[in-house]
């Protein structure tokens, strides 16, 4: 893992979240980015930059927007954080793209600069000095943003009253399951199921909720997609599978009126299709028999 000269302050966070909170996964995930070392000004900045949205945006981005939002984390910083990673998220977007004049890439623009102005008078730094200063600003705003986490955490671990808000950084940390990567799942389970009465989107609908805290529950202990697969299975097993024709379908098909003859069809239907019976074309013959028969016997 290479964090640099924050290293001893991750891990410290990572340790100690995993003990606050149980959580089964790092509060920060292994970040390849190093801060550069180097004497050019410039090259420090755009790699601190990089360093800290890579670790406050990526690596640890949910339970890091958790923490910034709770007001015991607010009282331990004298800026706005939620600010300073915009404006991180603004000056790395700069440095790494080439900026259209649309305006979400505008507003970026306005934040970059005005940030720059604030700190070198210009709309961007024109010498060694201004980008000392810069780098300077970004290291000091990130390192003040991972010891106030540190800090909220060892606060968090020390009060045994605030056991929702450990487990609700913990979701934070493990990553709540995203609805897209189960709507995916559900749509393979019922593919193979061949249940095509079935909707993923509404089955979600209906059981995510349950699913997500359940699989939150197993986070770390298995393997998740097994886990999500077999919860999928469990509530698609317990809906009833429709008969793949319909008392209107029927009606039409053998040229049936409306009446009591109609619901009759509609129970052998049901008796042959619970005897295994799942073929739309079969079931349709054997009503057509049935219907048959019962003409003949008057």
């Amino acid at each position: 893992m290479q964090m640099s000269v924050s290293s001893p302050h991750i891990a410290v966070i990572n340790e100690s979240a995993r003990r606050t909170t149980g959580a089964g996964s790092d509060f920060f995930r292994a970040c390849s980015l190093r801060k550069s070392k180097s004497d050019c000004a410039e090259l420090r900045f755009i790699r601190s930059v990089l360093f800290y949205y890579s670790l406050l945006c990526e690596c640890g981005a949910k339970p890091v927007r958790f923490c910034i939002n709770q007001t015991h984390f607010q009282s331990l910083v004298t800026f706005d954080v939620g600010s300073a990673i915009k404006t991180i998220h603004a000056l790395r977007t700069q440095a790494a793209h080439s900026l259209d004049q649309t305006a979400s890439d505008e507003q970026l623009q306005f934040t970059a600069r005005s940030w720059f102005r604030q700190h070198t008078a210009n709309d961007f730094p024109e010498n060694e000095n201004h980008w000392g200063t810069c780098a300077n600003r970004i290291e000091e705003t990130g390192t003040a943003v991972v010891d106030a986490i540190k800090r909220f955490i060892e606060i968090l671990e020390l009060d045994k009253e605030m056991d929702a808000m450990k487990r609700e950084l913990r979701q934070a940390i493990e990553g709540a399951v995203r609805r897209v990567d189960v709507e995916s799942i559900v749509a393979d389970v019922l593919n193979e199921l061949g249940r095509n009465d079935l909707s993923p989107g509404k089955l979600c609908d209906k059981f995510f909720a349950d699913w997500s805290r359940t699989l939150l529950l197993k986070s770390g202990k298995a393997n998740q997609t097994l886990d999500a697969r077999k919860l999928i299975e469990t509530s698609v097993s317990q809906i009833a599978e429709p008969p793949p024709i319909t008392a209107k379908e029927i009606m039409a098909a053998l040229q049936v009126p409306r009446g009591p003859l109609v619901g009759e069809l509609v129970i052998e239907r049901d008796r042959l299709f619970k005897a295994g019976l799942r073929d739309r074309s079969e079931l349709l013959k054997s009503l057509s028999r049935y219907l048959k028969a019962k003409e003949t016997n008057g």
